[in-house]
């Protein structure tokens, strides 16, 4: 079988162009931000120069977590995720009861029905300015809301992350009300389903600090597979795409490296593929 040669000193450029994507979403403005079309070198300066902007509670994906761990943009540790404010249901209107007729002739003087409250615009600051997760949303709300005048003037002095909390923060301030904590919710872990990536990952994990023939590793991946899914006959198409992109994962990372057939796995690795 013929080697998959790769540059392994550099990340992918469509790596690189994807985590760009994603801290654009999730730090700038429409328009702003990390240029995507530039070369690979100004990419990865950018990235490292948002990443100082980071918070322990901003959510990023893992695979852009290995990139930015790969150009060492920061060390390996996953950020907190903070998830946005749930937006509350709106209250169905209540159905006028029917009027039943009446019995008696006479007329009897008619009583005027109850009037429903109508429903009153959100007057609560403290739940406008919680709605607002984005930081676009926050700069419109200064602008159509009084209460905000005063942080119109420097509106653009606030960017990125960073920015998003800080005028978050000072509109509380202004506002007069107390900046509610943060609700840590613990997700239930779900079991992902046993791929063939997952297969390969764990007999990496198996071989860490050695030196194992490609067609070995390959081998031995299709066999866990089979054995767990119950499956008595091989896939070798399968078993070599699950390669390709076990390949694109570890090997930016440093976790393997590929010489002539042979997969020199470093020591460790187990612990980093659980």
């Amino acid at each position: 079988m013929a080697t998959l040669k790769r540059k392994s000193e550099a990340v992918d450029h469509d790596a690189l162009v994807k985590a760009a994507s994603e801290i654009n979403d999730l730090m700038y403005e429409p328009g702003k931000g990390i240029k995507l079309k530039a070369e690979d070198a100004k990419i990865i300066a950018d990235l490292k120069t948002a990443a100082k902007d980071f918070d322990p509670e901003d959510e990023i994906s893992n695979a852009t977590t290995a990139v930015l761990i790969s150009i060492g943009a920061f060390g390996e540790k996953a950020a907190k995720s903070q998830k946005p404010v749930k937006k509350e249901k709106e209250e169905e209107p209540e159905e006028e009861p029917e009027e039943e007729p009446e019995e008696e002739p006479e007329e009897e003087p008619e009583e005027e029905p109850e009037e429903e409250p109508e429903e009153e615009e959100e007057t609560d600051i403290a739940k406008i300015i919680m709605k607002a997760s984005k930081l676009s949303e926050m700069k419109k709300l200064v602008e159509a809301n009084a209460t905000f005048t005063k942080l119109r003037k420097k509106i653009d002095t606030y960017q990125g992350l960073a920015g998003t909390r800080e005028l978050k923060a000072a509109m509380y301030k202004i506002a007069g009300v107390t900046e509610p904590p943060k609700t840590v919710r613990v997700k239930k872990e779900k079991k992902p389903p046993y791929s063939r990536m997952r297969a390969f990952a764990e007999v990496v994990g198996k071989n860490a600090g050695k030196s194992v023939k490609l067609e070995t590793l390959m081998k031995e991946a299709d066999a866990a597979y089979m054995e767990k899914h119950g499956e008595s006959k091989s896939n070798a198409n399968e078993t070599r795409r699950a390669w390709v992109g076990i390949y694109d994962v570890l090997v930016p990372l440093g976790f393997i490296s590929v010489s002539d057939e042979n997969v020199v796995i470093v020591k460790g690795v187990a612990s980093q593929l659980k």
